[in-house]
C-alpha cells in the first residue's frame, strides 16, 4: 500500500509532513489498517499515485480529479484550512500582483503580463480563468501568459517583477507567508477568486467498502484528537468533512461558465 500528500508538500514543511502522517498512521493502525506504509511516498510521479491501485491515503487538486482521475479515486474527506481565502471546506484563489503595482480592479491588468503554475490546477489556471472571462469579451486579455511549473515559482515570478499577475491556492500562499517570507513580501492581493471545495483527501476507487470505511474513520480520528492540535496548525489544517463527487462539480460549472463567456483558455 501507499501513502502520499504531495499538494502542500514543500521542502520546508517536509518534516512537519511526515509528523502528520505518523499521526495519521496511527490512527489507521488502531483502526485494523496495518498495511499502512511506514513512509510517505515522493519518489513517483503524482498521477502515476491517483491511477495506483494502492492508494490508500492520497491528497489531489479538485481539477485533476473532475479531469480524468474521477474514475480512479474515491474521496475521503474535505479538510478545511484555517487562512486567508479558506472557509467552510471552500478556498478561492488569491489573485496577486505587485505591492509596487498601482491598480483599480483585475481590468487595470489587461494587456499585463501573467502566470500560471499548470493547466491543470484548479487555483492557479481554472478559477483565474473563471475571474478574467467575464472581462475578456470573448477575447485574449493579457499580453503573455507564461507557465512555470508550480505556486511557489508563479510566486517568484511575480516577485521578481517576470509577470504582473498570477493566482495561487490560499494554503500555498500562508505556506509562503510562515515559512519562506520574503517570497511573497512585496506581494499584494488583487482580489479573490470564485470559491470551490478544498482539495480532497482520497483513496483508490475501488477499495473494498470496509477498508473504506475504516481508512475514513481513522482521518477523522487524527483530525479530532488534541494531542496532534499543534501539527495541525503548522500546517493550517482547521478540520475534515466527509465529501463526495458531486461537491467538485462547482469545479466544472466554472470552467462552462467561462466557456459561455466565450473565454476557453486564459490568454
Amino acid at each position: 500500500m501507499l501513502a502520499s500528500l504531495p499538494m502542500y508538500d514543500w521542502p520546508e514543511t517536509r518534516a512537519i509532513t511526515d509528523l502528520w502522517w505518523q499521526a495519521l498512521r496511527k490512527a489507521l493502525i488502531k483502526e485494523g489498517v496495518t498495511s499502512a506504509p511506514f513512509n510517505l511516498v515522493r519518489h513517483t510521479d503524482d498521477h502515476h499515485n491517483w491511477k495506483s491501485s494502492n492508494l490508500i491515503v492520497g491528497q489531489t487538486c479538485g481539477y485533476p480529479f473532475t479531469h480524468g482521475y474521477s474514475d480512479h479515486l474515491k474521496i475521503l474527506g474535505i479538510p478545511d484550512y484555517k487562512t486567508r481565502g479558506c472557509q467552510n471546506f471552500q478556498y478561492q484563489s488569491l489573485i496577486l500582483c505587485h505591492k509596487d503595482q498601482t491598480f483599480v480592479d483585475l481590468e487595470s491588468f489587461r494587456n499585463k503580463k501573467a502566470a500560471i503554475n499548470d493547466v491543470n490546477s484548479q487555483s492557479g489556471y481554472s478559477a483565474f480563468r473563471h475571474s478574467i472571462a467575464p472581462l475578456a469579451n470573448g477575447g485574449p486579455f493579457f499580453k503573455e501568459v507564461i507557465h512555470t511549473g508550480g505556486h511557489r515559482f508563479s510566486l517568484k515570478a511575480l516577485s521578481l517583477g517576470e509577470v504582473d499577475i498570477c493566482a495561487v491556492d490560499p494554503v500555498s500562499f500562508a505556506l509562503a507567508e510562515r515559512y519562506v517570507p520574503d517570497l511573497v513580501a512585496s506581494l499584494q492581493i488583487v482580489t479573490l477568486s470564485a470559491p470551490a471545495p478544498c482539495l480532497p483527501l482520497v483513496c483508490h476507487r475501488f477499495i473494498e467498502d470496509d477498508l473504506y470505511n475504516r481508512i475514513q474513520q481513522a482521518l477523522f480520528t487524527a483530525f479530532d484528537d488534541p494531542t496532534h492540535e499543534d501539527l495541525r496548525q503548522q500546517l493550517f489544517l482547521n478540520g475534515i468533512n466527509k465529501g463526495y463527487s458531486s461537491d467538485y462539480q462547482r469545479i466544472i460549472t466554472m470552467e462552462n461558465e467561462a466557456y459561455e463567456w466565450g473565454y476557453s483558455e486564459l490568454e
